[in-house]
């Protein structure tokens, strides 16, 4: 079944602000793709994604001509650019039903699939090559031909336990499904690890890497370190989110912990080799100037705490009737855990699901937006 996606032009100014404290930033290296999980208010004229819940979800897809950002249908909760950017995978979910589809985006074509998956934002992850994405259906991951929407369940993993929101992730060198599992807490294993697969799903290794992998954008550009959120004891007050690089090879080893903004509630992808990327709730919120190399970090960020951790920053940061903070992206310096580039992002909304993409070849309108 086909259907166009009809979307509307929004302006999204993504240039952002230097920090007064930082050199001059010279970055211009990538640009926002998609944003998507982020919710409204609903108006008299949305249609009711929820008349329950009354709120209105948010999508919104760069259009790599015209420059601009357009938001996509209201109940469009999840949208997953390919990385050549010809397609997109999207979830649409309404009181009434949910499906997943296939958006060309020359056309505005939208190819529904004939299968269930687990619905949230990251409602796909795809192969470096663009020819194929996985989706997580309960404890199984299925890979779908982008071409012809030709599914393949993957070998189902009966013992494995995907913490609250977790989904397979195409490895960044496109030969592994990467599934974060939850076990049993012991002082021998722990709480939270990460399993590698191929692609028939065969169990390949485990990585002991204590908080879950949402995406491929959390492996460095050479794939040899893994950047990973981590807030700490989530029953401590204020929450302290930091990143920990781990070695890829092992998932033991730890390489680094940079603290990271108080409001940071999500860790968006590596900049270069230097930098991260996260969200952040405040985009005054800068962050402390501490970096504490090879520290021995606490295995007490449990996936279920990071992700109930993360509800809580958002709800927290919203809650003040006199405060209005708005969301931006931060650019932090793993070396120092400086702040060096804020990036604003459009309503000041807390988009779960933000994607990035080399500003390299794409047309000069989009290119307005490299940071």
């Amino acid at each position: 079944m086909m259907a166009a996606a009809v979307a509307v032009p929004v302006v999204l100014d993504a240039r952002g602000t230097r920090e007064p404290t930082a050199a001059a930033w010279t970055g211009n290296k990538v640009v926002i793709t998609s944003l998507s999980g982020a919710s409204r208010p609903s108006s008299p004229s949305d249609p009711p994604v929820d008349p329950n819940v009354g709120i209105t979800w948010v999508a919104l897809l760069l259009n790599p001509k015209t420059g601009k950002y357009d938001e996509l249908p209201q109940d469009y909760m999840g949208v997953v650019p390919s990385p050549d950017g010809r397609l997109a995978v999207i979830g649409a979910s309404t009181i009434r039903r949910s499906r997943i589809g296939v958006l060309d985006r020359a056309n505005g074509q939208v190819r529904w699939l004939d299968v269930e998956a687990n619905m949230n934002s990251r409602i796909a992850s795809w192969a470096p090559d663009s020819t194929r994405f996985v989706l997580t259906r309960d404890h199984q991951a299925v890979v779908v031909d982008a071409a012809t929407l030709a599914t393949t369940p993957v070998a189902p993993v009966p013992s494995m336990f995907l913490p609250m929101g977790g989904s397979f992730v195409w490895s960044p060198s496109g030969d592994r499904l990467l599934g974060t599992e939850g076990g049993t807490v012991s002082t021998a294993e722990p709480f939270v690890h990460l399993n590698e697969y191929d692609l028939t799903g065969r169990y390949q290794r485990t990585l002991p890497v204590h908080v879950r992998v949402d995406s491929s954008a959390q492996f460095s550009p050479d794939h040899d370190r893994i950047a990973l959120l981590d807030y700490g004891d989530p029953r401590s007050t204020p929450l302290t989110p930091q990143a920990r690089i781990v070695d890829a090879a092992t998932g033991a080893e730890e390489l680094r912990t940079v603290p990271l903004p108080a409001s940071t509630y999500e860790l968006v992808a590596w900049y270069d080799a230097d930098h991260l990327v996260v969200a952040v709730r405040d985009a005054g919120d800068n962050g402390p100037v501490a970096v504490s190399p090879k520290a021995s970090a606490t295995a007490s960020a449990k996936s279920s705490a990071t992700a109930s951790a993360k509800s809580s920053a958002k709800s927290s940061q919203t809650s003040s009737p006199t405060a209005s903070p708005k969301a931006a992206l931060k650019i932090v310096r793993i070396a120092d855990g400086r702040v060096v580039h804020t990036v604003d992002l459009p309503g000041g909304l807390d988009f779960d699901n933000i994607l990035l993409a080399p500003a390299a070849g794409l047309p000069k309108a989009a290119r307005k937006h490299a940071f």
